[in-house]
């Protein structure tokens, strides 16, 4: 994994505050065409006319259940509704006859959108009276045990003249509503998603080359536009999985260097999440930020690095990167900064002492500079570039022997740039010397 970025100006309080910044993020950025996303279900099937004329006041319905309100039309809710599906068991009771499914052997949900008109304080729960866009029905939804009852010929003025009878129909049997089962196929209505979702993308993950290849496209193939056009749901299982796959292929892409692919698969991971889930992992914000950083961008960079900054404080990673920007916009004073956080937090990566180095070399900090990169050089000792700033800095301080020995370490591990051996301003001390034209001809600069 990759890292990320100092806080910048954005602080958060709390990871309500963080998910919300990422909200307005993510809808700035859609706006503007960078994130590609599913299409909005709540604009995919329109309310009937009768209902949009119905529902201009709200209306209070009293049963021996509870107290429920007819809502308004802008306080309706765009939900996700699903009926149970067991295997071999047809999704019911095997006292239920109903028709044979083409998933007859897997345990799943069929899913459809609906719209919820009634509230009540006295259950947590949307879908005791929904519009159901698909099936062209009124119906009630029992979120607990996830079973639909529909009105099959029932309108909405049929329903405005007796309320109580269809909010009631879940509790009150006397009334023999039909499952929606029992009236109409449901996989030809309704999106089928297998329980077993999540571990069928973390299967998939662990397979290699064309064998996983081929089975992300299946996956995507077959769930990707289901899922992407599901209402929010407290079931997040189904997002979940096609985040896990999203992450998978920017995975991919970042460590084959494709950095604006990596981009494209972080953010429609970071979409679906930010849609359809109550969580966001700081995962996604890290790598949205490396890799904004290794194309340079690095206010986009900042942004989700900061995101990413407020839950993992102590990443070693993130202060890297952070040094990075930082440096790479030749902020010094601040990378500095930077790279001694990563240290203080247990790097791992020599190149942070080493860039750390570069940095307070500029600050004409040279024994410090010197400290720190042989440290780094102890950390990877086949790198030539270490020893050769090595010599820099010894050169510079007109230590020619030392000088003298680390260039001709850099030079025994491959360094070749010959134009920066003849023209480095902070070799000029160690090129007077004898034996440094004897190494040149020795390693075959010369």
């Amino acid at each position: 994994m990759h890292c990320l970025i100092i806080a910048g100006e954005q602080k958060f309080e709390t990871k309500e505050a963080c998910r919300q910044y990422a909200s307005e993020m993510i809808k700035q950025k859609c706006d503007e065409g960078y994130i590609e996303t599913g299409k909005n279900p709540a604009h995919r099937s329109p309310l009937p006319e009768e209902l949009i004329q119905g529902l201009n006041k709200k209306r209070k319905v009293k049963i021996p259940d509870g107290d429920f309100t007819i809502l308004t039309l802008p306080e309706v809710k765009h939900i996700i509704v699903g009926v149970l599906h067991q295997a071999e068991h047809n999704m019911s009771p095997p006292s239920r006859e109903y028709p044979k499914t083409p998933y007859d052997h897997m345990h799943g949900t069929f899913y459809t959108e609906a719209y919820s008109l009634v509230h009540t304080d006295d259950y947590l729960c949307d879908g005791i009276l929904v519009w159901l866009p698909r099936l062209k029905m009124f119906g009630t939804w029992d979120s607990d045990h996830y079973e639909l009852l529909v009105f099959p010929d029932v309108s909405w003025n049929d329903i405005s003249a007796d309320p109580a009878k269809y909010i009631a129909a879940q509790w009150d049997n006397s009334f023999s509503f039909p499952f929606v089962q029992g009236i109409v196929n449901v996989w030809e209505y309704f999106d089928f998603i297998p329980d077993d979702i999540y571990e069928q993308s973390k299967n998939i993950i662990k397979l290699t080359d064309k064998e996983g290849e081929e089975a992300i496209q299946v996956f995507l193939k077959t769930y990707e536009d289901i899922i992407l056009n599901l209402p929010y749901s407290d079931d997040t299982t189904p997002s979940s999985a096609l985040a896990l796959i999203y992450n998978h292929l920017g995975k991919q892409a970042e460590n084959a260097a494709n950095y604006n692919e990596a981009l494209n698969w972080f953010k429609k991971e970071l979409c679906i999440k930010t849609y359809h889930s109550s969580t966001i992992g700081a995962d996604v914000y890290l790598h949205l930020g490396f890799c904004y950083q290794k194309i340079s961008s690095f206010e986009n960079a900042m942004h989700y690095l900061a995101a990413y900054e407020k839950e993992n404080p102590k990443s070693w990673f993130a202060w890297h990167t952070i040094a990075l920007c930082h440096h790479k916009q030749n902020k010094i004073k601040e990378a500095v900064e930077a790279y001694r956080n990563a240290i203080l937090h247990g790097t791992q990566d020599p190149y942070t002492y080493s860039n750390l180095a570069i940095c307070l070399s500029q600050q004409n900090k040279i024994d410090a500079a010197i400290e720190f990169t042989i440290i780094a050089g102890l950390m990877n000792e086949k790198d030539s570039i270490m020893p050769y700033n090595l010599a820099c800095y010894y050169s510079s301080k007109n230590m020619i022997k030392e000088s003298l020995a680390s260039m001709e370490e850099s030079l025994q591990k491959g360094y070749a740039n010959v134009n920066s051996l003849m023209e480095d301003a902070d070799l000029a001390n160690v090129r007077t010397d004898k034996k440094f034209h004897e190494l040149l001809v020795k390693y075959n600069f010369k």
